[in-house]
């Protein structure tokens, strides 16, 4: 994960990137850069930096917190975006945000490594990471795959921008996919599904997929069970 610091107070960015820091050992933050005014994230914005989390504080001077985080949602509306401030007036802004969460200075140890732990947990969740050979890491999006394809050993991940090859465990991966709620479609494929026809499904930008006569109506009770269980609503 990046993670970007927004705060003019030196002394309080310093003690947010030691909080990360002590949680780098458990969560996978790759880089925490800090910015002192709101104008220098929102340049670094215009030259297509992206992070993961955004830690904002809303009295900025000129360029408020509040204004980035309206940014922000328009350029990266899946960004997680964390204010912090002084002043509790300002945490209905925030909500109106659709803010990930906000934070009361002073901010203190545990508060702030509980709130960040429960945000990274489900972040985590929406990505998928293998181990490929020389112990190179390959980790994807989940939402951003289209289908998944075993054969003979390998493992073929057909996502929005790419396809990937590689040998790996195929009983231990369905069993990953099946518990992320990718659907069986055919022999040997599992996919993100978003609509059912009569021979085929389909999945991200209508991408055509067609389905075996054998598997159609056990896909079809499993895309029913998973859509009638309570949803829970979206961290961000």
């Amino acid at each position: 994960m990046r993670i970007a610091i927004c705060e003019d107070d030196v002394t309080q960015a310093k003690i947010l990137d030691f909080y990360l820091r002590k949680m780098a050992g458990k969560y996978k933050i790759e880089e925490i850069v800090p910015y002192s005014s709101g104008e220098s994230l929102y340049r670094a914005i215009g030259r297509k930096e992206r992070f993961d989390f955004y830690l904002l504080d809303i009295n900025l001077p000129g360029l408020s917190g509040v204004e980035l985080g309206m940014i922000l949602r328009r350029t990266d509306p899946e960004a997680g975006l964390v204010f912090i401030t002084d002043y509790p007036q300002y945490v209905t802004q925030a909500f109106d945000l659709k803010s990930a969460q906000y934070l009361l200075k002073p901010v203190k140890s545990k508060v702030f490594l509980r709130t960040m732990s429960r945000l990274f947990e489900e972040h985590e969740k929406q990505y998928i990471t293998y181990v490929l050979e020389n112990e190179r890491l390959l980790t994807l999006r989940i939402k951003d795959i289209i289908s998944v394809e075993f054969y003979y050993g390998e493992i073929i991940i057909t996502t929005m921008s790419a396809v990937h090859k590689f040998r790996t465990n195929v009983k231990q991966e369905k069993a990953r996919l099946t518990a992320m709620h990718f659907l069986k479609t055919h022999q040997g494929y599992y996919d993100h599904v978003q609509k059912i026809c009569s021979d085929c499904i389909y999945c991200a930008k209508d991408i055509r997929i067609p389905v075996s006569t054998r598997q159609r109506k056990k896909l079809l009770e499993e895309f029913h069970q998973y859509f009638a269980k309570p949803q829970l609503p979206p961290v961000f």
